[in-house]
């Protein structure tokens, strides 16, 4: 069985750097299992109306000065976490939005950890998050938690706002003809001895505007998700994985990264020019994983189909379609 080189990096992230992971540390708390009825009962206590989204998700609003922010909270998997989550107006076209928008929101993340902002692909919205740990937490503590979530919504709006992500319009040029101005008699031209011809020098292509990402960069990995499961932030954070891109006379390679000895390498052809951008890795032995990518700010997102099957038409990871989802970052 051939495995793809996305698959190769997931299931070692998923599987044994988090086993290897969780045997090395010790977590704060142990893994309880998640009570939702725990978490509602808390937030009736703290004075909130909590609506029931899913069975694990909870919404709460907060309206101050006519400006209802809603929040949604939840557990986290294992139970050791309270989550909560604000999302914000879908974006039009991700890929015509100003590489300023995105940058803003990179500084801010600075500025506001361990809350930070993230864009989803799958819903095309900006979403903010933040977490604390599930011990202890009792009324007062959670109305705290959550006072301190809603004032980060709110002092940020300048980075989130709807305004900021706006399709950029492609810039026209207008053309003036000059006036007609009458001509007078056309004088006779007189016979000159031709011009010796300049040699014709070769122009190189013209850079396509994602050329640039694909020469010598390189990019850090900050999401996997292998068949609709998404690898374990911890997991990302020790193997820290990265894919560099390298252009020799017109030739691209990439080499991905999952471990200190641990590297691939695969040959890279991408066409900027289909209507759903596509890219192929082709390792050494010929065989060929056929994607899809976009550019969205500062990310690259790419989908794999597995080696030997059709190439993706959505951004997306499914069980059924065995798809790889990845979000780059370039560093």
């Amino acid at each position: 069985m051939k495995w793809s080189h996305w698959a190769l990096a997931s299931c070692f992230l998923l599987g044994t750097v988090h086993h290897t992971f969780a045997q090395a540390t010790s977590p704060v708390f142990s893994p309880v299992t998640p009570n939702p009825e725990v978490l509602a009962k808390a937030l009736k206590e703290a004075s909130y109306e909590p609506k029931t989204l899913t069975a694990e998700v909870f919404q709460i609003t907060i309206e101050k000065e006519r400006w209802p922010v809603h929040i949604m909270i939840s557990y986290s998997a294992d139970g050791t976490r309270v989550w909560m989550e604000c999302k914000f107006a879908p974006i039009e076209d991700p890929d015509r939005v100003s590489p300023i928008a995105w940058r803003r929101l990179l500084e801010a993340n600075e500025r506001i950890g361990p809350a930070h902002f993230a864009y989803d692909p799958a819903d095309r919205r900006v979403h903010l998050y933040r977490s604390f740990e599930n011990h202890g937490v009792d009324a007062p503590r959670l109305r705290k938690e959550v006072e301190a979530f809603d004032s980060i919504v709110r002092r940020t709006q300048e980075v989130w706002r709807s305004d900021n992500f706006k399709p950029v319009p492609t810039p026209t040029v207008e053309t003036v003809s000059p006036p007609l101005v009458p001509l007078g008699p056309v004088p006779p031209i007189a016979e000159k001895t031709p011009a010796p011809t300049a040699p014709v020098v070769p122009v190189a292509r013209p850079m396509l505007n994602d050329d640039a990402y694909f020469t010598n960069t390189k990019w850090q990995i900050v999401s996997i998700e292998v068949q609709g499961k998404k690898t374990d932030g911890a997991a990302l954070a020790i193997r820290n994985p990265s894919l560099e891109f390298r252009n020799l006379k017109n030739h691209i390679t990439a080499e991905l990264v999952t471990g200190p000895s641990t590297t691939r390498k695969v040959e890279v052809k991408y066409d900027p020019t289909k209507e759903i951008k596509e890219i192929d890795f082709i390792d050494s032995d010929g065989v060929v994983e056929k994607g899809i990518y976009k550019i969205v700010g500062k990310d690259l997102i790419v989908c794999f189909a597995p080696p030997g099957e059709p190439r993706p038409t959505k951004f997306s990871s499914t069980e059924e379609t065995k798809t790889w989802l990845i979000v780059l970052n370039l560093k």
